[in-house]
C-alpha cells in the first residue's frame, strides 16, 4: 500500500471509532526506553488535556528488553510537565511478552520502518509511522538510545513531540473532543 494513503486509512480507522467508548492507541520502538515511553505519557498528557466522550487506553512497548528509562528521556518527560511519579512508575515492556498489547490495540504507532519490520505481520495493518499517520510521508524518527550528546537527544524527542501533539489534534477533531491542546 503506497504510504500516501496510509494517512487515509489512519483517519478511516480513527472515524471509525467515533462513538466507540473505549479506543487504545500503542507507541512501539525498539526497547520502550526513549521514544515509546515519550510518546506515551505525553500523549497521555495531551488527551488529559480534552475532555472526549470515551476512553482512551495508552500503553507502549518495544520488542527488546530493558530495564529502565533512558535519563535523557526522563528528565525530558520531567521538562514537560509530566509528574515525576508517574515516570518513576514506568516499566519497559518487551511486545513479545505483551501480545495482548498488540491484540486490542486500535492503533499502533511507530517512529521507524526498523520497528514496522519486528511488528508481526497481523498487525501491520494497524500499524503507522508517526509520519504517515500525520502526513502521509514516511520518515523515520532516529532511535536517540546511544547519543550522549543530551542536547542532540531532546532534539529527537522534540521532533518526536511535534508528530505526538499533531496525533493527538487529529484525534481531538475526529472524535470532536472539546479542550484545548498544546
Amino acid at each position: 500500500m503506497a504510504s500516501s494513503s496510509r494517512k487515509e486509512v489512519f483517519t478511516r480507522i480513527a472515524r471509525s471509532l467515533k462513538n466507540a467508548d473505549d479506543v487504545h492507541v500503542l507507541f512501539v520502538c525498539s526497547a520502550n526506553i526513549c521514544r515509546s515511553p515519550y510518546a506515551e505519557m505525553r500523549f497521555e498528557q495531551l488527551m488529559n488535556e480534552l475532555s472526549c466522550a470515551k476512553t482512551i487506553h495508552v500503553t507502549s512497548g518495544g520488542f527488546t528488553s530493558s530495564l529502565a528509562i533512558h535519563p535523557f528521556t526522563r528528565q525530558a518527560l520531567l521538562d514537560i510537565g509530566v509528574p515525576a511519579e508517574r515516570v518513576d512508575q514506568f516499566s519497559p515492556r518487551n511486545m513479545r511478552k505483551h501480545k495482548d498489547e498488540l491484540e486490542s490495540a486500535d492503533f499502533i504507532l511507530v517512529p521507524s520502518k526498523e520497528v514496522i519490520s519486528m511488528m508481526p505481520r497481523k498487525f501491520l495493518d494497524k500499524t503507522f509511522l508517526f509520519s504517515e499517520a500525520v502526513s502521509g510521508t514516511e520518515a523515520d524518527i532516529e532511535d536517540p538510545v546511544l547519543i550522549t550528546d543530551h542536547e542532540r537527544y531532546k532534539a529527537i524527542l522534540e521532533y518526536l513531540d511535534e508528530y505526538v501533539l499533531e496525533i493527538a489534534r487529529i484525534f481531538q477533531e475526529t472524535w470532536a473532543c472539546s479542550g484545548e491542546i498544546g
